[in-house]
């Protein structure tokens, strides 16, 4: 089963930079399902991942088309399990949007999933999660470039709390696991 850290949602949106730094400090996110300890892994620089990652990720918030705040923490590097973390690394993103009438936000997740597999993703699932409150949820797969995102709308439209939090479309993005080239580290 793979780790998945949620999200921590604020009346002014997601900390996104929170659960990076968290993330950034030593813990890792795996979200595909594919076993990384199964040898050989593809040689890749950081910096050519980093782009990539951003350029993907990009995609995602256009084929959405969701007009709103978003978080800019940025990607970083995180570890991949069983493999050696100063020689293998994989590129993860977090962010979302926010201060976008739920509507949009709706309209923007039934976007991708109608779209991104026309762009080369595999819908592996969408529908409400196994959380309490089943907020929308779509998995994907992007076998060409080698990347997994999941992204949830939490709707919290309905939720009568006078600081309720807000609605928000938070995505998680990762890649697959590669290894630096001879001579460099992680």
């Amino acid at each position: 089963m793979p780790r998945i850290l949620r999200p921590i949602r604020t009346r002014s949106g997601i900390a996104a930079l929170a659960v990076a730094t968290v993330l950034a400090g030593g813990l890792w996110i795996d979200l595909s399902e594919k076993d990384d300890s199964a040898p050989p892994v593809e040689v890749r620089r950081v910096s050519d991942t980093e782009d990539e990652t951003i350029r993907v990720s990009r995609e995602i918030l256009n084929v959405a088309g969701v007009k709103g705040k978003m978080t800019e923490p940025g990607p970083f590097t995180g570890k991949c399990a069983g493999r050696d973390p100063e020689k293998n690394y994989r590129i993860i993103y977090f962010w979302s949007i926010w201060d976008a009438p739920i509507q949009d936000l709706k309209q923007g997740m039934e976007n991708l999933r109608e779209k991104l597999p026309g762009k080369g993703w595999n819908i592996r699932s969408y529908g409400p999660d196994t959380s309490k409150s089943r907020s929308l949820e779509l998995i994907a797969d992007f076998g060409r470039k080698k990347f997994t995102v999941m992204i949830h709308l939490y709707d919290e439209s309905k939720n009568p709390a006078p600081k309720a939090p807000e609605s928000i479309i938070s995505v998680a993005l990762s890649s697959a696991c590669y290894q630096v080239p001879e001579g460099e580290t992680v």
